[in-house]
């Protein structure tokens, strides 16, 4: 997550596993062999990519990854059942043993706005995911926003670590991504010579999203923050697959409400109706999503980001608005 600056639609959920007999293998052809478990035989991860949305033809965007391990080379087929006008599946050969990330591809298109439970086969094993269908309005949002997305609008930050200011302005262009219409806005380090392009949006209902990497995984869609959420509401960004100490493992963003309505003196600015949100960095370590960072980040109505503070780091981060035009 962006220090400085803070969902296709990246979904998980991840149900139960179980075993079934083998529908591979016709005593002819060399087969691969493999299992989608790990060791605790708990199915892996399964990422669902994408934007599904009633009577839209899935593209090539609308695909999950799923995370096999290959004991033995040869030809293979991954696929699920069809739920809801249509299904994944992959027909390939593998050439090393191994785990490995596998991207089917999604064919055909939701026939209703529900969500769908799919089950997922491979050589023997079966594992379940879910897909999740959208029928949220895409907004641009309002200068009376917590997180304004208007046209122009810019925002003027002081930073402890680099006792400089950055400055935060949105671009007045939109960026399409897995069928949802992001904002860009332009992050500026002058003191640094270091620029950045950042992506959100705001739906219908209160939702505001990030589209950035997780973590050390990749890029995706999270909600960063509920303007309608009470205190203590907690939600999640996608799992992904990122790397700690070097080694292959999930991680997620978890965010908490913890403050609501607040009254702040913020360097010379005195801002109300304030929201504190929590977000913590989280690693799957030895089987536990364990907490690595946390950075509070504090939002206003009207102005939008006005605090960002993590403590317990090597270099602690307090970056303070200083000024701001919301147009």
């Amino acid at each position: 997550m962006k220090q400085l600056f803070i969902y296709t639609i990246l979904l998980f959920t991840l149900v139960s596993c179980e075993k079934e007999t083998s529908l591979e293998g016709d005593g002819n052809t060399k087969y691969a062999t493999g299992t989608l478990l790990d060791s605790a035989n708990n199915c892996k991860n399964i990422i669902v990519n994408g934007s599904y949305r009633k009577d839209s033809v899935l593209t090539p965007f609308n695909n999950i990854v799923v995370n096999v391990t290959f004991t033995a080379v040869g030809n293979f087929t991954i696929y699920s059942d069809t739920v809801n006008g249509y299904y994944f599946y992959l027909k390939g050969y593998a050439y090393a043993t191994g785990s490995q990330l596998i991207t089917l591809a999604g064919v055909g298109k939701p026939l209703a706005n529900v969500d769908a439970r799919f089950t997922l086969h491979f050589n023997g094993d079966i594992c379940y995911f879910t897909s999740k269908t959208y029928t949220q309005i895409i907004a641009n949002g309002t200068a009376n926003d917590y997180f304004p997305t208007t046209n122009f609008s810019t925002w003027v930050y002081d930073n402890n670590i680099i006792n400089d200011t950055s400055v935060t302005k949105v671009l007045g262009l939109d960026k399409n991504i897995f069928g949802n219409n992001f904002r860009k806005f332009l992050l500026q380090i002058p003191k640094l010579a270091l620029s950045d392009t950042l992506y959100y949006r705001k739906d219908g209902f209160g939702n505001y999203y990030q589209y950035d990497t997780v973590g050390t995984g990749p890029k995706v869609e999270y909600q960063i923050l509920k303007d309608y959420a009470t205190v203590g509401a907690t939600w999640e960004s996608p799992v992904v697959i990122g790397t700690y100490n070097a080694a292959p493992t999930d991680v997620k963003y978890l965010f908490t409400l913890t403050r609501k309505n607040v009254k702040r003196t913020i360097g010379a600015n005195t801002i109300d109706s304030i929201m504190v949100v929590q977000a913590e960095t989280q690693y799957n370590i030895a089987g536990t999503f364990t907490t690595t960072n946390t950075i509070e980040y504090s939002y206003a109505k009207k102005i939008g980001l006005v605090q960002v503070k993590q403590t317990g780091a090597v270099l602690n981060l307090n970056s303070n608005i200083r000024n701001w035009q919301v147009n």
